[in-house]
């Protein structure tokens, strides 16, 4: 067994739970992370119900204004595109002032806030001063995620509307969209975790996010960030992979042969859940669509991070011949088995 695999992210899985744990996994995946619509099928919409831009709770002129400067600017944000054609103008305008007085869903407030938090963020240099780097490589779809290091107070099991865990930047450095997570970060050198280890706890289905019932979570499971050094990032998104459908152990081997043989702790997390949300470039598959087919068409397809598509946590496995024994079989390689698979090995 791997000293160095025992002590770090699979204590993680003490409280992994027995027959739900990724009851929705199946559902969610089709509208993942590698999925994308049939955009000659597809019709944007816009992102807002009503042009509450403010969160205020109603429309009012102070609403207009933010949309004027937009206009005046000729700064698109898709974020206030009232007619989803992808100009500011107006049109826009026209719409905005029709919705004087109504009121907003707590869903447009939700988002309203997740856009003030990140708006700053468009300038890149920005979010590099406030600690944030990528983490994964450029992908079709995604761009590269970046987050911020030390890791901002959304990672963990807390959905904050407001304060999305990352950010979805093109190659050219334009933002596009923020992400939700909700899970466990890989481990830092010293083997500790965000959140640590006592706060853990498994998620039987897919996060509370948004009010209602658009938002789309997919999930990732054996979980592989080469390249990551989460005290000293890179700011390049060609330095990372990442990888998932790995066990802990290929997931090290995957880690030290791009170190040249330096890496001792793999960044290995068995399973987490994510949210795209797409504010800033209209997404003709949703505001809330796992991938953005527009965004860098010419980057990797985000299928090969699936290193082994046939693989899924939740199947048997020849070790644990029972429902979920894929994940037991990658957390017995930890040195941790849960109690789950303890009990579900005797059943």
């Amino acid at each position: 067994m791997h000293k160095n695999l025992a002590g770090s992210t699979v204590i993680l899985i003490q409280a992994l739970s027995a027959s739900a744990a990724m009851a929705q996994h199946s559902e969610m995946q089709e509208h993942g992370h590698a999925a994308f619509c049939d955009v000659s099928q597809a019709e944007p919409t816009p992102i807002l119900g009503v042009a509450d831009f403010d969160a205020s709770g109603s429309v009012s002129e102070a609403d207009l204004e933010l949309l004027q400067d937009r206009v005046d600017a000729s700064d698109y944000v898709a974020f206030f595109d009232r007619n989803a054609d992808r100009r500011l103008d107006e049109a826009d305008l026209e719409l905005a002032r029709q919705d004087i007085g109504s009121r907003s869903a707590p869903r447009d407030q939700q988002l309203a806030l997740a856009y003030q938090h990140t708006e700053p963020f468009r300038d890149r240099e920005t979010a590099i001063r406030k600690g944030y780097a990528p983490f994964t490589q450029t992908l079709h779809g995604h761009g590269a995620h970046w987050s911020q290091h030390p890791e901002g107070g959304g990672l963990g099991y807390s959905f904050v509307p407001g304060n999305p865990v990352g950010l979805n930047y093109a190659s050219d450095g334009t933002l596009w969209g923020v992400f939700y997570y909700i899970g466990p970060s890989g481990s830092r050198d010293d083997g500790s975790m965000y959140p640590p280890r006592h706060a853990f706890r498994p998620f039987p289905e897919a996060p509370e996010g948004f009010e209602g019932d658009e938002d789309a979570w997919h999930w990732h499971a054996g979980t592989c960030f080469v390249g990551l050094d989460v005290n000293d990032p890179s700011l390049d998104p060609a330095d990372y992979e990442f990888l998932e459908r790995l066990s802990p152990r290929e997931c090290q081997a995957r880690a030290r042969e791009a170190s040249g043989g330096q890496v001792e702790q793999p960044n290995w997390v068995p399973q987490f859940h994510m949210l795209h949300v797409w504010l800033y470039e209209l997404n003709p598959c949703g505001t809330f669509a796992g991938a953005h087919p527009e965004l860098d068409v010419n980057a990797a397809d985000p299928a090969q991070s699936i290193v082994h598509p046939e693989r899924h946590p939740e199947a048997p496995h020849p070790d644990f011949d029972f429902e979920g024994g894929t994940m037991c079989a990658w957390l017995s390689e930890t040195g941790t088995t849960p109690e789950y698979c303890a009990q579900g090995a005797v059943q």
